[in-house]
This record gives structure tokens, sequence and C-alpha cells, in this order.
């Protein structure tokens, strides 16, 4: 009857344990949720002009130091598209300028790549519109 008995307190010692270790789980589990997505700014990258342009310099300069990537087209667009996207979301900033004139730059490099007369055309286009606009002028 001891040996009955000391089964019966072994099962409800690990019963008790369980629960405890799930109690500690379910726990954990929903402190770490709540503070992984509590805050809208933890998981968020910045997306001001600063922080964008900071974003395009960083892929460009990566493009620049391998060849492997200055190969394919989709390296270069990735960058392009980034410095569109500065211009296009913030026109009026202080980096909208310097956004466009490093897309023309991009389109003249990847020419020099690509041999597309359409990569020459829009880095054309680029400089023209700066040149012929207000705020792109020199002093």
């Amino acid at each position: 009857m001891t040996n009955q008995c000391n089964i019966a307190k072994q099962i409800y010692l690990l019963s008790i344990k369980k629960k405890n270790y799930m109690r500690s789980f379910l726990l954990l589990t929903f402190l770490s949720l709540f503070l992984m997505g509590g805050s809208e700014a933890y998981g968020k990258k910045a997306s001001g002009p600063e922080a964008l342009l900071k974003e395009a310099d960083a892929r460009r300069t990566s493009l620049y130091r391998s060849a492997k990537k200055m190969k394919y087209r989709h390296n270069w667009m990735n960058c392009i598209n980034i410095y569109e996207e500065i211009y296009n979301r913030f026109p009026k900033s202080d980096q909208a300028p310097w956004g466009l004139y490093k897309v023309g730059r991009l389109y003249t490099k990847l020419y020099g790549y690509s041999g597309m007369e359409k990569d020459l055309d829009s880095a054309s286009f680029l400089y023209v519109s700066m040149a012929e606009s207000r705020s792109f002028s020199m002093p």
C-alpha cells in the first residue's frame, strides 16, 4: 500500500510540475509576444527621407563593391527604386534632389554594363529634368 501511495504521490507531483512548466511556458510566450508586437516601433524600419537615403547609399556602395552584383540588372534596379522612392514620397525634402541625381548616375553606370539605350535615355531624361527644374538649379 505504501508503494502505491508513493507512486500516486510521484504522479501528483509530476502533474504539478507539468502545470507549473505549462504556466511558465504560457507566461513566457505571452510576454515575448507582447514585447515583440506591443509597440509598432520595434518591427518597423525608419522610413523618413534621411533613412531611405542612407539605405539606398548603403545598397549602392554594396553594389559598386561587388563585380558579381553589378552583372545583374535587378541589383541596379533595387538601388534605383529606393532613390526614386525618396523623390516620390518626399519631393520637398533636401534628400529628393540627391535621390534623382543618384538615379541618373546609376542609370549611366548601368548602361556601361547593359548597353541598353533605354538606360542612357533614362539618365539623360533625369539630368535634363533636374537642370530645367527650379528646385535643382545652381545658386
